[in-house]
Order: C-alpha cells, then structure tokens, then sequence
C-alpha cells in the first residue's frame, strides 16, 4: 500500500496478471494516470466494487483503459465505466459482454475493442448523434443479423472490425459490405471484408464476399428473396403461387441453385479449383495492387504525389511498446544519426491534444514511407494490427507502394495474421541479424534497411 502512495505522479501503469487486493486498489486513488492497464486482474468478484472506486478518482484524468481478459460480464454494471468522462480508448476484449449498453460509449470515447466476447445483434441505437467514436472492433462474437439499429449505429464509426462472426446472408449484411466496397455515400471502412463468410439460408452453405460484381448481383438476389419470402402461412413462397413470383421464376430460380451447387462440387473435388480457393485473397490483391500502381503512373504524368509540400516525415514507424528498446537504441541513432532520413514515431512526433486516431492517420500522410517492426509483441497487439490495416488501407488510397518490414524474429506462418503474410508473400522484408554482435551482418542490415527507405521515385512508379 505504501508503494503506490510514493508514486503519486506516475502516468502510465501496467498491473496486467498482476494479483491484486482491495489494499493496492485503495494506495491508487489519489494517482492521476492516463493510461491504466487491468488486464486479467479480476479474480475475485469483491474487486469489482474496488475497481469502480478507483474509476471515480480517474474521470478527467484517464485517457486509456484496458480491462481485457477478465471473463467480465456487465449485466448489471451497465454504468460501471461510465464516470470515465477523459476516456478516449477503452480495450474490454476477451470478457463476457453479451449486450451493449448506451452507456458504455462516454462522450469523449475514439476508439473501443471489444473482440472475443458474447455480444449478439441489438435493436435499439447506442450511439448518441455527437458521439465521437471512430473505430469499433466486434470481432468473434455472436452476431448473425444486422438490425437497422446497428446500421444506424455502423454509419457514424470511420472504421469496424466483424471478423469471424455467425453472420446471415441476410440484404443488410450484404448492403453494409457492399456499400463499403462500391463506395457507398458513407465514410464507414470496414476492416478486412474480404476475408467474411456468411450463411446462405438458400444453398444451406457459408459463402466469401468476393467481387465487387458478385456484390452487386447478390444484393438483387438476396434483397428479392427476403423481400417476397417473408413470414409463413399464407404468403409462404412455397404454399402461394400467387406471392408476386410466377411459375417461370420459381424454375429459373430452382435451376441456379443447381447450377451453383454443381459448380460448388466440381471446385471442392477439384485439386487445382482447392489451391485458387486457398489463394483467391491474395491474387485479389494482387489485381487491386496492379491497378493501383496503373493508375499511379497516369497521374504521374500531372505531378509527382511524393513530391507534394505536406510531407514532413521520410518513414513512419509502427512498432510494439515491448520494442521500444530496440527502436532508442538500434533503429533510431542508425537511420537518423547516420543519415538524412527523418522518422515519425509517437512517442516523439505525436500532437499534444490531438486524439490518437487523427494522430496515427495525419503522420501516416505526411509520411513518404511506412515501416513496420514486426515481432511476436507486435502480432499480438491490436494497435499494431490496427496500424497494419490502416497503413495497407492507405497506402492504396494514396497511391503510395512504399512499405517496409522488418522482422525482429521469426514468425511461424500460424501466428501470422492474414494481412501480415501477405504482406511478406508480396514485399521484400528484412531480418534483424540472430546474432547481432556479429559487425558484418548488422552492417550489411543497416545498408539495405537505410537503401529502402531513401526516395526511390522510379520505384514508386514501376509496374
């Protein structure tokens, strides 16, 4: 109890698995942080009423909260963060949320991951007209249906993450992805569609969002089955010919789905239609990154992007907290200190008073390059995935191809997100040397690293 009591003026403070008591909560309550992290910390049900204590003496001063992995359930707490007024993130993955409650988005809250919980479709709106949330991750719950609430909700975010989620081919779904990939009039991104299954209620099978064609065509299907097939009884499409459909279109309708249950059949039973199944995500990208550099080398011809007034930085550096060793003393005193390339990092660059995801994104454009320093830390932090998305997300819209990793360990291809290795299947990487008191190989290191991130306009531009 003592110890916290020394330590008034700590900002930052990390008690992640730390097994706590109701004393060392009771030593914080006069501290002032702005970044608390409690993960896996809740191991008595006593605690809860603590931790709420300690969240009253924090409500203008927190700015980041994260409470995951502490198989936490809020029915009956829907207020329990409520008196965080600052709070500008809050991490609540890994728990056992199964509803989301009105309160839980304070007036200041940007960005909220709440992955790996139970949370399930909700029909009331939870986001307030001057909400100022930004970024929601709902990846692995228990979503199957998108309500108009959600919708509504959806639109006023700029990025989502539904990842792995039960969801039904319902118009809604289909509507919400396909509006994010043909450009719909809202700024909402959603993270990683490419990668969402759905279940079919027609075929009986899960099906991948795939081309912006198949999008559009699906919609009209989908949107005309529900549209026409609702309720029972009498206005089953079934049991009444006469629910607005003819005989002709209920056989046309019968033959395509024998069609694309033939098709389905032959593609599995196939060995060559398995590999381009298992690799169709990458020659996606692969086309979008072709055509992206096309265009790139037609507005060339009206000026260079890269030579625009507002870059300021030559490489933006995303990199994990658990790294900020190597970054001080390895990647910082050899890329600035022994050359003239300048670096833009948070801890460093960041704006006083600006919020964290108008920081990431304004240093990410005035950047020329991107580099990544990848690690098992940076794999399992979302922030890092988060920046990883975003830094692919934009680099595309930009028009921009200059992205760098380099590895500071290996990664074995099943930890690897999907994002990452593509990245590494379609951009050369470097490895930090495994023994690094070796002087030619750290060298060698430096010389490519410091060669890839120097402006290579002919590069940029190449097909």
């Amino acid at each position: 109890m003592l110890f916290f009591n020394t330590l008034q003026n700590v900002t930052k403070l990390s008690l992640c698995g730390a097994d706590i008591g109701d004393k060392v909560i009771r030593s914080m309550l006069n501290m002032k942080m702005k970044f608390l992290d409690l993960s896996n910390t809740l191991s008595k049900a006593e605690l809860i009423s603590a931790f709420s204590a300690l969240f009253e003496t924090q409500n203008s001063s927190l700015i980041e909260l994260r409470f995951a992995r502490n198989n936490f359930d809020m029915t009956g707490y829907p207020l329990y963060f409520n008196s965080l007024r600052s709070l500008e993130v809050l991490d609540l993955s890994n728990n056992m949320i199964r509803n989301i409650y009105k309160d839980m988005f304070g007036q200041n809250l940007t960005l909220m991951f709440l992955s790996q919980n139970l949370i399930t479709t909700w029909y009331f709106p939870m986001l307030s007209s001057g909400s100022k949330l930004k970024y929601l991750d709902l990846a692995n719950n228990q979503i199957s249906f998108i309500s108009d609430a959600m919708l509504e909700d959806f639109y006023k975010l700029e990025f989502l993450d539904l990842d792995s989620n039960p969801l039904i081919c319902h118009k809604k779904v289909v509507a919400m992805v396909c509006a994010d990939v043909m450009n719909k009039t809202h700024n909402l991104t959603i993270l990683g569609w490419q990668q969402y299954n759905c279940y079919d209620i027609i075929s009986k099978s899960f099906r991948l969002f795939a081309q912006p064609e198949d999008c559009n065509e699906y919609y009209e299907e989908v949107s005309t089955t529900y549209d026409h097939g609702g309720g029972g009884g009498d206005n089953s499409t079934t049991d009444a010919p006469d629910s607005g459909r003819s005989v002709d279109d209920l056989f046309s309708r019968s033959n395509k789905i024998w069609v694309y249950l033939m098709i389905g059949t032959v593609v599995l039973t196939s060995a060559v239609g398995s590999i381009v199944y298992a690799k169709w995500w990458n020659i996606r990208c692969y086309i979008h990154r072709y055509f992206s550099l096309k265009k790139a080398r037609l507005l060339r011809k009206e000026g260079d992007p890269l030579t625009r007034p507002d870059i300021h930085y030559d490489v933006f550096v995303s990199y994990s907290d658990v790294d900020r060793s190597w970054i001080l003393d390895q990647l910082i005193p050899n890329i600035e200190g022994d050359s003239d390339i300048s670096l833009c990092f948070h801890e460093r660059d960041f704006k006083v008073g600006l919020g964290i995801l108008e920081n990431i994104i304004e240093c990410m454009d005035r950047s020329r390059a991107l580099l990544l320093i990848v690690s098992s830390a940076f794999v399992r932090s979302k922030w890092c995935q988060f920046e990883m998305h975003l830094a692919q997300y934009r680099l595309i819209e930009t028009l921009r191809d200059q992205l760098v990793l380099v590895l500071l360990e290996d990664i074995p291809r099943k930890s690897r997100p999907q994002t990452l290795h593509h990245l590494m299947m379609t951009k050369t990487y470097l490895i930090w040397p495994r023994h690094p008191n070796k002087e030619e190989a750290t060298e060698l290191f430096w010389k490519r690293l410091k060669r890839a991130l120097r402006p290579n306009y002919n590069y940029m531009f190449s097909a």
